[in-house]
């Protein structure tokens, strides 16, 4: 609704409280209350609401919502796209991936996003693989990585950067656990010579020998088999690395 007001009319916020509103916080029994059926219909209704945004044509209206565009060429369709696809939550990233789907298979319209933004279809098969908008695998690692170890992550992740060393299957197990309790991953490092792409699960994917210096107090959590963590501790500690999460 709020989507549609703004579309015609400016709206002020006003600071003070006006009304008063109820929750029942044990039982959750109001509507809007903090349960299962609540977050699955939100996620659909989300998903549907966003039609609204891209109603979103004006370019005067765009540079008033987005200023740091302001002066620069753009396709308003592909920043709104490109800012749900950043939102830590599935029917977000899905909608923005449909939008860019839409985009590139328009040829005049994919032709601009290559001019302006140099994204092309190739670029968004590579994106498309680091984002599980279908819970493939959300909920496929419980057996196969450590609650505790996730648990220590997200602690750690509170007082400073975490990357992951390793990449592969169980990596992208505890990725997936990290991000559904909100943490950021700030790379991936991975053994010199280990033949990865740049990018893995969208973040960066970094060599241990180039793991530099003002990285070093960050705090690395260690996703691999448990059969290579000795020889993967040591590697961490000659690398300088001492707050490592096993």
């Amino acid at each position: 609704m709020w989507i549609r007001v703004c579309l015609h009319a400016e709206i002020h916020i006003i600071q003070e409280k006006l009304t008063k509103f109820r929750i029942h916080t044990l039982t959750q029994a109001n509507t809007s209350g903090d349960k299962p059926e609540t977050h699955i219909c939100a996620a659909l209704e989300l998903f549907f609401i966003y039609d609204d945004l891209f109603k979103i044509t004006d370019l005067d209206l765009f540079f008033k919502v987005f200023p740091e565009y302001n002066g620069h060429n753009v396709i308003p369709e592909y920043v709104f796209a490109r800012k749900l696809i950043e939102v830590n939550y599935p029917a977000s990233q899905l909608y923005g991936l449909k939008k860019i789907y839409e985009i590139l298979n328009n040829p005049k319209k994919a032709q601009r996003l290559k001019k302006m933004h140099n994204y092309s279809y190739v670029d968004y098969a590579k994106e498309t693989k680091n984002y599980d908008v279908f819970s493939i695998f959300r909920h496929s690692y419980n057996g196969k990585i450590d609650m505790m170890t996730v648990d220590k992550a997200v602690r750690a992740s509170k007082n400073g950067l975490l990357f992951l060393f390793g990449a592969g299957e169980i990596a992208s197990y505890y990725t997936i656990a990290l991000k559904e309790r909100n943490v950021k991953i700030s790379g991936y490092i991975v053994s010199d010579g280990h033949n990865q792409s740049n990018i893995f699960m969208g973040c960066q994917v970094i060599n241990l020998s180039s793991f530099t210096d003002k990285h070093k107090d960050s705090h690395v959590l260690v996703a691999v088999g448990v059969s290579l963590r000795d020889s993967l501790y040591i590697k961490l500690k000659n690398a300088g690395i001492t707050n490592i999460i096993l």
